[in-house]
């Protein structure tokens, strides 16, 4: 675990939001795409929310609702933003009929 559970203030909250994207965020976003059908993708989906639990929720309570309060988005959002994100930026590459 990275931190024990404690509630924290809105401050601390800030700054563990600020370590997220900063550590774990970036490491989803430059391997989402090449493990997205890997079996370690549900290894990663919990991870994250584990993670993101952490930041403010109480250890068995859904972490939904502090992902929306964050503006976090959940590891298979995180695909389909990078998916089209390819597809946009390479439409050259793709053929249509």
């Amino acid at each position: 675990m990275l931190c024990s559970w404690v509630y924290v203030s809105h401050k601390h909250t800030e700054s563990l939001k600020t370590i997220y994207f900063a550590y774990f965020h970036s490491t989803i976003k430059h391997g989402i795409i090449s493990l997205s059908y890997s079996s370690y993708s549900k290894n990663m989906f919990t991870l994250q929310q584990k993670t993101v639990r952490m930041i403010g929720a109480k250890p068995r309570n859904s972490s939904r609702d502090l992902l929306k309060e964050t503006g976090i988005l959940h590891l298979p959002c995180e695909y389909i933003i990078s998916f089209m994100d390819i597809t946009v930026n390479n439409q050259e590459k793709f053929h249509t009929n």
